[in-house]
């Protein structure tokens, strides 16, 4: 019987001796290529994939691929790629110590304005000393959404650190403490109230630009963002244009819509904006997760 050939196709940050040495923990016979390595499409079998495969030629050159599994929480850019073949598996990785670094990377943002980080920085470069007042967790209003693996942990573990928590999803989830919401209009309701605003949202039709002028026009002018799902929920020039006018105070931005994030993005210079490259569930995770 044929042994399965299974490709990485990888963007973020892992080397192929990490790889290696993580599968053959559990199966040194495992025959795991890397892109940059030995091989033919025709013998590929299975890829495990963290990107797109947009400047690589697609998925139909792989004439009997079987299986792709996006490296994340989200398949949505596998789903959607139009040169995946019909009948090939699709499934995404849920791992909990991924999850654990998007509870990380979550907590801090919303820390960090509660705390009013970005103020600080702001007075830093002035040289200013004067305290800014805070709200304690109990006033202060996060909307989370997206209520998936991930985004109910991240709902409770907050709530557990006594911040009042709303939820936005497809369907309604039942957490004790935790209101959930599901409709358009009770989306607008909870971002009109909001202190923070965070989006764990996967890639699909209705999430797609999610985010633009019209709802950000609906935050208060001391609301911050986050987005740690897809970069694709927001319309990145009308988030600028909302820090701008202040109708949103500040952004904590781990996904964009093209990645690596160009260099000449406005993002890059707004001092009102946090950007960190994709880092909320690194793909390095991936490999610890594999090598227990």
């Amino acid at each position: 019987m044929k042994k399965c050939t299974t490709l990485l196709i990888s963007d973020y940050g892992a080397d192929a001796d990490a790889w290696h040495k993580a599968f053959s923990v559990h199966d040194p016979e495992a025959d795991v290529r890397t892109w940059d390595g030995q091989w033919k499409p025709a013998e590929v079998d299975a890829i495990l994939i963290d990107t797109t495969m947009t400047s690589r030629g697609g998925f139909a050159q792989f004439k009997n691929l079987r299986w792709v599994s996006y490296l994340g929480h989200g398949a949505g850019d596998v789903l959607s790629d139009p040169t995946l073949p019909a009948g090939v598996i699709v499934t995404r990785l849920q791992d909990q110590q991924l999850a654990e670094s998007v509870k990380l990377s979550a907590l801090q943002s919303v820390l960090s304005h509660q705390q009013r980080i970005v103020d600080y920085r702001g007075q830093q470069a002035s040289r200013e000393w004067s305290r800014i007042r805070t709200k304690q967790p109990s006033d202060f209003s996060v909307v989370v959404l997206g209520m998936g693996f991930i985004g109910a942990q991240i709902a409770n573990m907050l709530k557990d650190h006594g911040f009042s928590v709303s939820t936005w999803s497809r369907s309604k989830k039942s957490i004790p403490g935790i209101a959930s919401c599901t409709t358009g209009a009770e989306l607008d309701e909870l971002l009109g109230r909001a202190d923070f605003v965070l989006s764990i949202l996967p890639e699909t039709p209705s999430t797609r630009h999610l985010f633009d002028a019209s709802k950000f026009r609906l935050f208060g002018p001391d609301c911050a963002f986050a987005n740690l799902g897809r970069g694709s929920a927001v319309k990145e020039d009308d988030l600028v244009q909302a820090i701008a006018t202040g109708q949103l105070h500040c952004a904590f931005l781990d996904v964009f819509e093209t990645e690596p994030l160009p260099s000449l993005s406005p993002l890059w210079s707004n001092q009102r904006v946090i950007i960190t490259p994709h880092a909320g569930g690194a793909l390095e995770q991936v490999v610890t997760a594999l090598s227990r």
